[in-house]
């Protein structure tokens, strides 16, 4: 009966991992780390006229401090230039957005749509940043205005049914991420987010919907096969679960997470001697899952 609960208490953590796993980009700052010294923002008022930066677009930059530090003298140089150029005030705030000067970026994205443009990705982009600060409000005041009236409608679905996912509303959250799909059915973004919500409600069958959607668009996700072997694993269908976790241990042999569930799996099916080794490899090398293989571990040794 304790080896049972014990069991029950792993598979129970499952979700909870999955929906961790697919917090948008924008919502989680530990992948945008900030800067020690972050740069100060320059005084618009303050700068003068002419030039246009499209030579320096922060999507073709590596994270490399040095460039990005010399592209954001470059795009500054240019605002003192040409205090009206959009493309360099866009260009310094997508570098300090990517570099998680959040407060930075919020000052420049307000300053574009006050004097410059009402461009709704420009909404979109303040949006994300707040949420990045947690302003959830202030963020679905602006995602609201641009799902009711612009093309843009399906991305602000997606931001909105994030928020209402972060803050356990899975009606609302459900309501605006298939308003999204209804638009862009392919895109693997909402497809995943979907899927996470459905995982929240226990809804594994829904989930895996759209993991084998994303999956039949690109085999090769491994992430998402993982997350489909988790949804398996839940509604006990561990042969499948197991055969989706070896296909990706077949690309990818120490894929930690891969690992981590196959243990999961075969400690399930009361392949107890092999799960125990593979939690112990995990235990004896870091990765995201070794404090929990070690917990595990001391578990099964109780």
């Amino acid at each position: 009966e304790a080896a049972k609960r014990r069991k029950e208490s792993i598979v129970e953590k499952l979700n909870k991992q999955a929906c961790q796993d697919h917090i948008p980009l924008t919502a989680r700052p530990e992948f945008r780390p900030k800067p020690k010294n972050p740069p100060p923002i320059p005084t618009p008022q303050n700068t003068a006229n002419a030039t246009n930066v499209a030579g320096y677009m922060v999507s073709n930059l590596t994270a490399n401090q040095n460039e990005l530090g010399l592209a954001e003298q470059q795009y500054i140089k240019a605002i003192e230039k040409d205090q009206r150029s959009v493309s360099a005030h866009k260009s310094l705030a997508s570098l300090y957005q990517f570099t998680g000067n959040y407060e930075n970026s919020i000052s420049i994205w307000n300053y574009i749509l006050a004097e410059l443009s009402s461009d709704a990705q420009f909404k979109i982009n303040l949006a994300k940043d707040h949420i990045q600060l947690k302003n959830y409000v202030l963020a679905m005041e602006l995602l609201m205005e641009v799902a009711q009236q612009d093309i843009y409608n399906h991305i602000a679905y997606y931001y909105i049914s994030w928020i209402q996912l972060h803050h356990k509303n899975y009606g609302l959250a459900t309501e605006s991420i298939y308003r999204a799909l209804g638009i862009e059915p392919n895109n693997i973004s909402y497809r995943k987010l979907a899927a996470t919500l459905h995982m929240s409600l226990s809804e594994f069958e829904k989930a895996n919907k759209h993991w084998d959607f994303i999956l039949n668009i690109d085999e090769n996700q491994h992430a998402t096969r993982i997350d489909k072997a988790i949804a398996l694993l839940s509604i006990k269908r561990f042969d499948e679960a197991l055969n989706e976790l070896n296909r990706v241990l077949g690309s990818e042999e120490k894929n930690a997470k891969a690992l981590f569930y196959k243990a999961t799996v075969l400690l399930e099916i009361k392949e107890t001697d092999q799960a125990r080794e593979l939690f112990n490899e995990l235990s004896n090398h870091k990765n995201p899952f070794q404090q929990k293989a070690k917990t595990i571990i001391d578990e099964l040794n109780a």
